[in-house]
C-alpha cells in the first residue's frame, strides 16, 4: 500500500508529499535526526525509525557515546571534499545518492564486510541504463563495469577513512571484490566517419547543432567548448586561442 493512503502516522515519521516516500524528523533531549528513508514501506520506515530513538534515547538518558548513522557523516564528508578542491565532488554526490538508501539509516560501526559486500553486488547486478534512443519505449541496460564499481567503493572507503580519522570506528571493513586496474590510459584511437557525423549532427537539437560543428572542425575537448569566452576569440582573423 503506497504510504500516502497509511494513517494516522506514529510520532516521528511523515510522508514527504512530493516523493510519497517516508521522512524521519525526531528529537531528544535536544539532538535532532531528520533522514530520508528513500522507503514507502511502513514497516522498514518505522523499523529506521526505532533504531534511531534507541540511539538517541542511549545517548540522552544513558550518556551512551552516540554512533551517528552514514547519512549523517555525508555533509563532513562533502564539506572536506569542497574544502580540497577535488574535482569529483559531483561524481561523489550521484553515488551517494545511490548508497543512501542501502547504508543512510545503518550507524558507521553497522557497516561491516558483509553489508558493503552485498550493496556493492546490488549495484554491480543494477547496471547501468542507457538513454533511450529514438523510438526505444525502455531504456537499455548494460553490465556495470569492474571500474565502475570500484568508484562506489571509493567512496565508501573515503566516508569510512574519514570516520576512522574522527574515532567513529576503529577499524575498515575490507571489500574483497575490487579489481586491478591498470595505470595510466590505453591510448586508443577513434574517430567518426562522415555518414556517422551527418547522422549526429541531425539528430542532435538545434541550439546544440553550432556547437557540435565547431567542436568536429577544431578537435577541441568539451571543456574547451563549452567555456570559451570571447575573450579567446578573434574573429576578424578566424582564430580562438586555447590555453
Amino acid at each position: 500500500m503506497p504510504a500516502e493512503e497509511q494513517q494516522p502516522l506514529i510520532r516521528g515519521l511523515r510522508v514527504d508529499p512530493k516523493t510519497g516516500k517516508y521522512r524521519v524528523d525526531i528529537s531528544i533531549a535536544g539532538h535532532r535526526v531528520q533522514i530520508a528513508t528513500r522507503t514507502s514501506d511502513r514497516e522498514e520506515a518505522e523499523a529506521m525509525l526505532e533504531k534511531i530513538r534507541r540511539r538517541l534515547w542511549g545517548h540522552a538518558v544513558l550518556g551512551e557515546e552516540p554512533a551517528i548513522t552514514w547519512a549523517e557523516l555525508e555533509p563532513e564528508y562533502l564539506r572536506k571534499l569542497e574544502a580540497k578542491g577535488n574535482r569529483t565532488v559531483d561524481n561523489t554526490r550521484i553515488k551517494l545518492d545511490w548508497l543512501r538508501p542501502h547504508l543512510g539509516h545503518l550507524t558507521l560501526p553497522e557497516i561491516t564486510s558483509t553489508v558493503i559486500a552485498q550493496v556493492l553486488e546490488q549495484r554491480r547486478q543494477e547496471g547501468k541504463a542507457l538513454k533511450l534512443r529514438k523510438g526505444e519505449q525502455a531504456p537499455r541496460v548494460v553490465p556495470l563495469q569492474p571500474a565502475t564499481l570500484n568508484r562506489y567503493w571509493a567512496v565508501i572507503s573515503g566516508m569510512l577513512h574519514l570516520a576512522l580519522r574522527t574515532s567513529r570506528i576503529s577499524a575498515i571493513p575490507v571489500w574483497d571484490g575490487k579489481v586491478p586496474e591498470p595505470r595510466g590510459r590505453a591510448k586508443v584511437i577513434r574517430w567518426l566517419t562522415h555518414e556517422q557525423a551527418d547522422r549526429l549532427h541531425d539528430e542532435l537539437p538545434e541550439h546544440i547543432k553550432p556547437m557540435y560543428r565547431f567542436a568536429l572542425a577544431t578537435g577541441l575537448r568539451k571543456a574547451n567548448v563549452c567555456t570559451l569566452e570571447w575573450d579567446q576569440i578573434d574573429l576578424g582573423r578566424r582564430l580562438v586561442h586555447i590555453s
